[in-house]
């Protein structure tokens, strides 16, 4: 904790929020002690350009001052407060260490702007250099490999802690540390008569009439008290600042050559050379520009989601190596003014957190006629742990208001396709989900702070590959162009728990009732009857749910082993009681289970073997309200905590056949099929199991041949997706 006396240090003259940039001592908790350095924090002088006199509002009283000609402002610019706001603040320095000059820059031979291209050339690992205070001058490079994707987890608890939680729903004594999580913004300087010239020839190149919204593009300086916000309510939980914005290109007549150069666009506040200054083991901000992250997924070498429709002009597709399809892919879909086609690029930021980070999406003000949907004034206004957001037990935490009321029907009418609002990119994305689960409407996804996870973006890229590429394309929300948007925030968090779902009855139908020879013979029927408690010979079976301390003992959990507590959220439902009903907060007590809707004819009563295979699709996806019914069962079957009910034995090992290899994506997570639909795809042992796929973190791999123990494969699975619905208070 800082006193206010050491605290005022941090108070940076022109800020509107406190800043403890510094303030994370690593021996100390005197900022002014020897020993003390930043950690996982962003470096004060990052935020400021630095220079300039200290003026009348940039005094001691700056902060009662500041507040009270904002109320006096407030009162009589009621019309247009936004803009007020913007003015003022400017105007008086508030937003920049020193007065923010407007340089409009003719690109041709002058000499000034013939003097950057060479300082930019004679730095080869310079990655630009500053035009004015909002654009950054960026060589034009080729783009450099793709990240893998699918790679294994690398925040995963080890064997034991997991598997002695599955068992019983306790912990050792001994845990490892909670990894800190990162956080990502996407921003737009509209201001600048660059972008609004670009958006003026991408609206008229895509003929859609009438420019109108401009309003709603303007930045009023929101990022800034953003990141100050959350870096005070995170500290040390804070590991990196993440920010995506627009580069453009821009044409160069002179001797250095044409169309080598594109613009990046910074905030005037921000001092580009200490950006990407290291401190301790890496920048804690670090700027992303979108021809950096948007990129085509690609399985090897070969991309994915390409389609022949993205070139342009002439060209021989026969010619087009991978590189230069991805290249005209980016030339079509950039410069993007759709921030549905920005978010879809989140998993390309490189060097964020695998599982650990938050999104702040909308940040960017587009054509919005829903107003709450103006996200861009997102502040974190009390104390956060990484708990919040991604819990060390439960997983990742989608945080929601549980407004079920509001739902995203898997639908999607042709009207639809160029809708200004959400709800289109809503409906498409559950049409999506709806294609490949056979899942029931989605509930509509709280406009907040999200937590996100990289290996579950890979996985949307790779099964909608195709609707992510061809969304990426469209440069505005009401765009003609392509299938409509693809809203992959949402998508993601959907995904995540019908994932669950569905790894859940595979770890039980497959893993562990189908096991080794795939089928589900008299012992496998046997043991359903007991789940279900069939004793008679009544076709409908009344399933009860049990009572559970899932939720009542991970405080005193969490207390015993040294890891922070949530501060701001209630859980209010963890998957490990199962998966998440339409009201979180009060689940039905009971569900039924029609044998002749839910088991082949005669399923129970003659002596036929069935294919587990063709078991989980149908419990799985057919009859959804089935699978549903029997994961009630097998949580109740497992007790007051834990899930040892769906485990294979610990000792079961399955042997891949004589040739078998890594198959799916050249990964050894464990991951089920990556179709677009239920019904192409096949769930055998065969078909998704991978020689090393069972091997954790900190285990070297044994020298096994091709044997494949199927408890480690389940739980790495599992652990891919469990996560956690928490309530919240804003405002």
């Amino acid at each position: 904790m800082w006193s206010i006396p050491s605290a005022r240090r941090f108070f940076r003259r022109g800020s509107l929020a406190w800043a403890p940039y510094s303030a994370l001592p690593t021996t100390s908790n005197d900022p002014d002690s020897a020993t003390s350095s930043p950690r996982g924090s962003i470096s004060s002088s990052v935020l400021e350009l630095g220079g300039g006199p200290k003026t009348f509002w940039q005094g001691p009283l700056a902060p009662i001052l500041g507040f009270l000609f904002l109320g006096v402002f407030i009162l009589v610019n009621l019309d247009n407060i936004p803009l007020a706001w913007s003015n003022f603040f400017v105007r008086e320095g508030w937003f920049a260490g020193k007065a923010c000059e407007q340089v409009v820059l003719t690109f041709n031979a002058t000499a000034a702007t013939y003097g950057l291209f060479k300082t930019l050339l004679a730095q080869p690992g310079a990655r630009g250099v500053a035009i004015d205070e909002t654009k950054i001058l960026l060589a034009k490079a080729p783009l450099p490999p793709p990240r893998p994707l699918l790679q294994p987890l690398q925040h995963r608890l080890p064997y034991h802690i997991i598997n002695q939680y599955f068992e019983n729903g306790t912990l050792p004594d001994e845990v490892p540390e909670i990894s800190p999580i990162d956080i990502v913004y996407a921003w737009v300087n509209s201001t600048s008569i660059e972008f609004s010239g670009l958006v003026k020839e991408r609206w008229e190149g895509e003929d859609l009439g009438r420019l109108n919204g401009e309003k709603r593009w303007r930045d009023n300086g929101e990022l800034r008290g953003a990141v100050h916000s959350v870096v005070h309510a995170f500290k040390k939980d804070l590991r990196k600042v993440h920010i995506m914005s627009g580069d453009y290109p821009i044409d160069v007549v002179d001797t250095v050559g044409t169309d080598q150069w594109s613009m990046g666009q910074i905030p005037a506040w921000l001092d580009w050379s200490k950006v990407s200054k290291e401190t301790n083991g890496g920048p804690a901000l670090q700027w992303h520009f979108h021809r950096e992250i948007f990129r085509l997924p690609r399985e090897g070498s070969a991309i994915r989601g390409w389609s022949d429709d993205f070139v342009q002009g002439e060209r021989d597709l026969s010619a087009m190596n991978d590189d230069e399809k991805e290249q005209e892919w980016q030339d079509l879909a950039l410069p993007t003014f759709n921030s549905f086609a920005i978010e879809t690029m989140l998993g390309s930021v490189a060097g964020c957190d695998e599982n650990l980070s938050v999104f702040i999406h909308d940040l960017i003000h587009l054509k919005l006629t829903c107003s709450i949907y103006s996200n861009d004034d997102m502040f974190f206004l009390k104390d956060f742990t990484a708990s919040d957001y991604h819990h060390p037990i439960f997983g990742n935490v989608i945080r929601s208001g549980f407004s079920n009321h509001l739902l995203a029907k898997p639908d999607f009418p042709e009207s639809m396709i160029s809708h200004d609002g959400e709800w289109g990119s809503l409906r498409h994305s559950s049409l999506l989900l709806h294609n490949r689960f056979n899942s029931p409407p989605q509930p509509y996804p709280d406009h907040i702070p999200k937590a996100m996870s990289i290996p579950l973006l890979d996985e949307a890229n790779i099964i909608w590959s195709e609707d992510v590429a061809l969304s990426g394309t469209r440069g505005f929300r009401i765009s003609k162009r392509g299938n409509g948007d693809v809203a992959v925030v949402p998508l993601v968090q959907w995904l995540r728990m019908e994932r669950w779902r569905e790894a859940f009855l595979w770890t039980w139908i497959v893993g562990k009732m189908g096991g080794i020879d795939g089928v589900w013979a008299e012992e496998e029927k046997e043991e359903l009857k007991r789940i279900l408690g069939i004793y008679g010979t009544s076709d409908k079976v009344v399933v009860s749910r049990r009572e559970r301390k899932t939720k009542d003992q991970m405080p005193k959990t969490l207390k015993k082993v040294g890891w922070n507590q949530p501060k701001q959220t209630w859980i209010a439902f963890s998957s490990f009681d199962g998966h998440v009903s339409s009201n979180p907060q009060k689940p039905a007590d009971t569900c039924q289970f029609t044998l002749s809707n839910c088991l082949p004819a005669a399923f129970l009563t003659s002596t036929d073997t069935h294919s587990a295979n063709d078991i989980f699709k149908h419990m799985a996806f057919a009859k959804r309200e089935c699978g549903d019914c029997l994961i009630t069962a097998l949580v109740s079957a497992s007790g007051e905590s834990g899930l040892h009910a769906i485990l294979p034995k610990e000792d079961a090992v399955y042997q891949l056949p004589e040739g078998a290899g890594n198959g799916i994506w050249d990964t050894t997570e464990p991951v089920l099929p990556l179709t677009k639909t239920w019904e192409e795809a096949s769930f055998g042992l065969d078909d998704v199991v991978r020689i090393g796929s069972d091997v954790w973190p900190g285990e070297e791999e044994e020298e096994s041949g091709t044997s494949v123990n199927l408890r480690k494969w389940c739980l790495k699975l599992l652990t891919r997706y469990n996560y956690a619905m928490g309530q919240y208070t804003s405002s």
